[in-house]
């Protein structure tokens, strides 16, 4: 009877339980079981249930696509893909600016140079610091060799026996793109060639006298000098080429053959080529082939030049993603500015605008050395507007520097005259004077660093005093006369019964600082001509000379600047004559540039007053969207212009996707 009773109240309880679910929702809920039943039981459903149906399906899906996307992101990755192609573009060029790519020639231009060191390894490089900041280790990274060189002789107790001998190890994996090793007599054919008087003068000056001896262990040999040499350390960083090609070839010969665009090389990348001479295009595969470089045959202007990763890479541990490298030769900066005068041929790819090229997402990369943009209309700002890119700018080690010499061999007439001349610039503040394009393409140098090269920077400063005038009231007044002239004249010094006269030996490209520089000395009571350096031997010998010149300061060593057979400035033999610096110059090199030799020497330097540094010049990477990995790879300042393809292999262009699970 209980049990009766219980079976009641449960179904009772089942009925109840049905008819509010009937009550709530009047579904029929036995058409589901039936597939072609299904779409009536939604239709004679309530609206409320239809609309629970759609938001339910809607989060059902919603959730999936969450849950797949966060199980594809755990259990895979993002990487740069080893394809595509980067196009430099290369603003102007003529047909001299690009002529060869080969490490035993002479750069003719900035161009080449940065081309070359993508084809080209050194045996290592000379990474040296910002010599205008605070700066200073210099780190010697070993490329081609297995470790840095080092001097077998620093420590000799005769100081005469020091830094003859530096060893270095040849690497015993590194291998030309043919696949054949690099060997030491590649080396030695190498140094053998760059003795030659029309070799690459970066090189050439500095090896003269230099020999390689195999010590007779594996890939080991000493590059001797006869005398002292510290700074070959920072000299000898040249890029080998291979024997079996140019053994046989005198330097004339390689420059005028078509080695001067090599096929085997070392570096990350080589030409591309083919069995016909003629390739295809990457940017364009399905257009006819051309040769590579291709060159406008009417003009001779090298248009654009395709190179290809090396399919053996000897910095293993840093391989480039980027499949072909392009530069592509662009006539004009502004689309307004397109026609091409060289283009008469009708190639309508030479006709396009840098600006065009960059807004239609095709050149991936421009890059300056602003120091050769001083007077152009492009500024910084305007460079990255028009093309809509993003912009790096880097500081670099190269300087304007103003030398003063005399032709006739005295050293510019009076260290207190000298004086005169530097503090009256220093204090003129000529950076301000230079419009906003041209200051937006230099870094000012700090005022009190100005009077010191700046490898040799130091806490001395000079006193230039309250007022430059008052130098002048110090000198000899039976020889140096200042006269006070009118509103309209200024000053004027004279040596004795003649007002003095000044010869400024300054590059065109660089007018508009020499034009600055005038007119302060003018101000200053002096007669101050511009000449180019050409025109330095027509003038008279007694001629006061300063030298304005774009310096690269790449070694901490200025006997080539300062010595009395510096004769590197542009060929103008701009040096100096005065013993006791020669004598404190050869104590820095002895001493391995130690800080009392930097010492004694900057002081030396400060007090005789024969340079100064106005400006630095500084290097702007403009890059499109296209181009990752750049921003984070480029270094704080550069030394030379291709340094920044030491960080290349950081760049890429696309992404692929790994699994963590499958690889």
């Amino acid at each position: 009877m209980s049990n009766n009773r219980y079976r009641e109240f449960f179904q009772n309880l089942r009925i109840s339980q049905r008819r509010l679910w009937r009550l709530v929702w009047p579904i029929q809920w036995n058409l589901f079981f039936k597939p072609n039943d299904v779409w009536k039981a939604i239709n004679f459903a309530s609206y409320p249930f239809k609309f629970s149906i759609i938001i339910f399906l809607l989060t059902s899906i919603l959730s999936f696509f969450f849950f797949y996307n966060s199980l594809y992101a755990i259990s895979s990755y993002s990487i740069p893909a080893k394809t595509g192609y980067l196009e430099e573009g290369l603003l102007g060029l003529n047909r001299s600016d690009i002529a060869n790519f080969n490490p035993l020639l002479t750069a003719n231009s900035d161009y080449e140079r940065r081309i070359t060191a993508l084809l080209y390894h050194p045996l290592y490089r000379v990474n040296l610091p910002n010599f205008n900041s605070n700066q200073t280790d210099i780190e010697i990274q070993p490329v081609l060799l297995s470790q840095a060189p080092k001097w077998i002789d620093g420590e000799n107790p005769d100081v005469s026996n020091r830094f003859r001998r530096l060893r270095m190890v040849l690497r015993d994996d590194i291998k030309w793109s043919d696949g054949k090793s690099i060997s030491i007599e590649d080396v030695k054919t190498t140094l053998e060639k760059l003795k030659d008087k029309d070799a690459n003068a970066e090189f050439s000056p500095n090896l003269q006298e230099i020999t390689l001896e195999e010590t007779g262990q594996k890939n080991t040999f000493d590059l001797v000098s006869p005398k002292p040499a510290p700074q070959l350390l920072y000299n000898a960083n040249f890029s080998p080429v291979p024997k079996d090609i140019f053994f046989s070839q005198s330097i004339s010969q390689i420059a005028q053959s078509a080695s001067k665009f090599p096929q085997v090389t070392s570096g990350f990348y080589i030409f591309a080529t083919s069995p016909t001479t003629l390739i295809s295009d990457p940017r364009n595969p399905s257009a006819d082939k051309k040769p590579n470089p291709f060159i406008d045959n009417r003009t001779g202007v090298i248009q654009s030049i395709i190179l290809e990763r090396n399919p053996y890479q000897n910095i293993t541990n840093s391989v480039p993603y980027i499949q072909y490298y392009i530069f592509q030769r662009y006539p004009k900066f502004k689309a307004d500015l397109s026609t091409d005068p060289q283009s008469a041929s009708g190639a309508s790819d030479f006709k396009n605008s840098l600006e065009d090229s960059f807004l239609g997402n095709r050149t991936s990369l421009f890059f300056r050395s602003t120091i050769s943009w001083i007077d152009s209309d492009l500024s910084s700002e305007t460079v990255k507007q028009t093309l809509k890119s993003e912009q790096k700018t880097i500081p670099t080690n190269t300087y304007y520097t103003l030398f003063l010499k005399a032709q006739n061999g005295t050293y510019l007439v009076n260290k207190t005259l000298r004086k005169y001349i530097l503090c009256n610039l220093r204090e003129s503040n000529i950076y301000n004077s230079l419009g906003t394009i041209s200051q937006s393409n230099l870094i000012a140098v700090n005022k009190a660093k100005m009077l010191i090269p700046p490898q040799l920077q130091s806490s001395k400063e000079v006193d230039c005093g309250v007022n430059t005038s008052d130098i002048i009231s110090k000198m000899d007044k039976k020889t140096y006369t200042l006269k006070s002239g009118d509103l309209n004249s200024g000053n004027k010094i004279f040596f004795g019964n003649k007002q003095i006269s000044l010869v400024l030996v300054s590059n065109s490209q660089d007018r508009i600082i020499a034009s600055k520089i005038q007119d302060v000395l003018r101000n200053s009571g002096f007669i101050v001509d511009i000449i180019e350096p050409d025109q330095v031997e027509k003038q008279g010998t007694n001629s006061a000379f300063l030298y304005l010149y774009p310096i690269t300061t790449a070694s901490p060593d200025v006997y080539n600047l300062f010595s009395k057979k510096a004769q590197n400035i542009i060929g103008s033999n701009a040096n100096t004559d005065l013993n006791p610096l020669e004598d404190l110059l050869l104590d820095y090199r002895n001493s391995k540039f130690s800080e009392s030799s930097r010492a004694k020497l900057a002081d030396f330097l400060a007090e005789s007053m024969t340079s100064m540094t106005l400006f630095q010049g500084k290097d702007e990477f403009n890059y499109s969207p296209k181009v990752f990995g750049m921003d984070e790879a480029l270094p704080d300042f550069s030394t030379m212009t291709y340094d920044i393809y030491n960080f290349l292999p950081k760049w890429y262009i696309e992404k692929e996707t790994k699994s963590k699970i499958f690889g």
